[in-house]
């Protein structure tokens, strides 16, 4: 291979690369958008439950879990989202942490519902259930009880989880990712969680020692904001 040095050269080259900077802009200028697509045969009540097949930019579905009871969304419906991996620096920006008295419940809380997610995706825990539990986890802060929230499996499959998520302090859910709305303030959006197939089993995160503590203490709070009614 030769290489040329000539100042005509390396002027072509610059051009060559900015124009390519013009002809692909880059995701800082368009919102990443979550569609629904399909979903399959397990339901709770009359409502359906995991798994829901969603695109996200457009890509092929994948399967994701809801954590919001209390919202609607159709077939089709597309809107904008944030797309964050479960971790504790990303905890403020996610649905439903505004609804807990402090960011450690918060945190336990979706930790819980990421120990759910995974209990699903591996066949220990039935999807409908395990929907159904997370469901009510993030109900509870707003003083609501989804349909059968009360039941004894779904009862059962709460408590394990957050006793499991406040009894480990070197719990790392971070190939968990979690697609929250931008627009909160509409009853016609969503939140989503996926088990990504970066996902790695629990190892030592220091940062977190300290966020469990609190994490039972104030799940059960009321929390700031209500939730939107169907």
């Amino acid at each position: 291979m030769k290489f040329y040095r000539s100042a005509t050269v390396i002027k072509i080259f610059g051009f060559a690369i900015l124009a390519c900077s013009f002809a692909m802009p880059g995701k800082a200028n368009s919102a990443d958008t979550l569609k629904l697509v399909s979903w399959g045969a397990n339901t709770w009540g009359n409502v359906v439950a995991y798994p829901y097949y969603l695109s996200f930019n457009n890509n092929p579905a994948t399967e994701m879990m809801c954590d919001d009871y209390w919202d609607e969304i159709g077939q089709g419906q597309q809107w904008d989202v944030t797309v964050h991996s479960l971790t504790p620096s990303n905890i403020g920006s996610l649905m439903f942490f505004s609804e807990f008295s402090n960011p450690d419940s918060a945190l336990t809380a979706y930790y819980a519902a990421a120990y759910i997610l995974t209990g699903v995706h591996g066949g220990t825990i039935a999807a409908n259930y395990g929907n159904a539990a997370v469901w009510q986890l993030f109900s509870t802060p707003a003083g609501k009880t989804i349909p059968g929230g009360n039941d004894g499996t779904v009862q059962g499959i709460l408590t394990d989880a957050l006793i499991y998520v406040t009894t480990h302090s070197n719990l790392n859910y971070s190939g968990i990712r979690v697609y929250t709305p931008t627009n909160l303030g509409s009853s016609r959006t969503q939140e989503f969680l996926e088990y990504g197939v970066s996902f790695s089993s629990p190892v030592p995160e220091p940062a977190t020692y300290a966020l469990f503590g609190a994490g039972l203490i104030g799940l059960a709070a009321f929390g700031r904001r209500r939730a939107h009614l169907r």
